[in-house]
């Protein structure tokens, strides 16, 4: 029963600590969103298809498309437009 319990609080736990954040454009229609929960976000488009992750340590983040292959990196805080445009 105590396992049960500490399962229980640190699903809780983990499922507070993501963040998510929706994109809009210019004329405010929906873009997509991104998930974020430690150093990993997840990208999607406005139907939800997979649009790519990144992974962030130490200030540097680096990005992959959806097959998973190395699309870049950037250092410092990122000022950008969600993928796809």
């Amino acid at each position: 029963m105590k396992n049960l319990y500490i399962l229980t609080a640190l699903l809780l736990c983990s499922s507070a600590l993501a963040q998510s954040t929706n994109f809009f454009g210019p004329s405010g229609a929906y873009e997509g969103s991104a998930y974020t929960t430690g150093g990993a976000t997840n990208y999607y488009g406005p139907s939800g298809q997979y649009l790519g992750n990144s992974y962030t340590n130490s200030g540097s983040t680096n990005y992959y498309a959806p097959n998973g292959a190395y699309e870049g990196s950037s250092y410092g805080p990122a000022i950008a437009a969600p993928y796809g445009e």
